[in-house]
């Protein structure tokens, strides 16, 4: 009777643990490639804290609050209707520089 790790059939299917370290790694790296590429990909560009151009202004009778995270007076009024409070203008309100394209610019 012929053993196991002589017979031909069996000793193709067993690995060498170099292989198998091998194809452990070459998996690793690939994972590594792709997380990379997705956080690449997710934080293409930090956020930017935004101040809207409204602010809500809470009950200032009992000490207030203020929310200025409003973009059209229609969003704070609908926020302090029924609880007490008024809009005005955000004295930190900048407005967005976009770039202009040149009259003429072929889109």
């Amino acid at each position: 009777m012929e053993l196991a790790a002589n017979n031909p059939i069996f000793r193709a299917s067993i690995t060498p643990p170099e292989q198998v370290m091998m194809a452990n790694v070459s998996k690793l790296i690939f994972g590594t490639a792709i997380a990379a590429v997705a956080a690449v990909i997710v934080i293409e560009k930090p956020a930017q804290a935004q101040s809207g151009g409204w602010c809500a202004y809470y009950d200032e009778a009992f000490g207030g609050a203020r929310n200025c995270g409003f973009v059209t007076l229609q969003q704070c009024l609908a926020e302090v209707r029924g609880v007490g409070g008024n809009c005005s203008p955000s004295p930190y309100y900048e407005a967005p520089n976009y770039y202009r394209y040149p009259p003429g610019y072929p889109y």
